[in-house]
């Protein structure tokens, strides 16, 4: 399936990527997206190729790009172990963005399932955020956490195929309230508000 982002959003706020376009091969196994760069000889160039972990060695690597995200590159006490993992791990879906030339690992963020509100406290932004109201909710929830790039990358293409392997697995497992919590390093929050 090859979707524009310009129709996939229905909106011009996104004009900018009208030119990206995300191929997404979704299966109940697996997921692939690839972001389409520029034209090369008259044929797109794929620079990143996005997957699910199927390994403990995949989940390490995805700690151990959030370790150096969240705290070696924040200033922030380092840990034993050189990895930023926690028990949520064990409960989510790591997607993994790497570069197609090198194998390199990019970025990475992890999604939780939840099969109503009734599990909300179950999610990570649940210990940090009153989200009773949430309760409520009768439908699949997703929680998208813990995204991180790796230093240095600053392409486009990786929050665009990020977006749409959120959107493949949204759509594939049919959550119907994507949510999350972001931090970030700072103390003057003022230019945030």
């Amino acid at each position: 399936l090859r979707v524009s982002f310009n129709d996939f959003f229905h909106t011009g706020f996104l004009s900018v990527l009208r030119t990206s376009y995300v191929v997404l091969h979704v299966s109940k196994q697996d997921i692939a997206v690839r972001a389409d760069g520029p034209r090369e000889h008259g044929r797109m160039r794929r620079r990143y190729q996005v997957r699910f972990a199927e390994t403990s060695v995949d989940v390490d690597a995805a700690q151990a790009l959030r370790y150096t995200a969240f705290i070696a590159e924040t200033g922030a006490a380092l840990r034993d172990g050189a990895r930023d993992a926690d028990a949520y791990d064990d409960l989510c879906h790591h997607v993994l963005i790497e570069d197609r030339a090198t194998g390199a690992l990019v970025a990475t963020f992890r999604l939780l399932l939840l099969k109503s509100g009734q599990d909300i406290a179950r999610s990570y932004s649940a210990q940090f955020y009153e989200l009773d109201a949430l309760t409520r909710y009768d439908k699949p929830m997703v929680e998208m956490g813990r995204f991180c790039v790796s230093p240095g990358t600053q392409h486009p293409d990786v929050p665009r195929v990020a977006w749409g392997a959120t959107t493949a697995f949204v759509e594939r497992e049919g959550a119907e309230l994507p949510f999350g919590c972001s931090s970030f390093h700072c103390t003057d929050t003022h230019p945030f508000s």
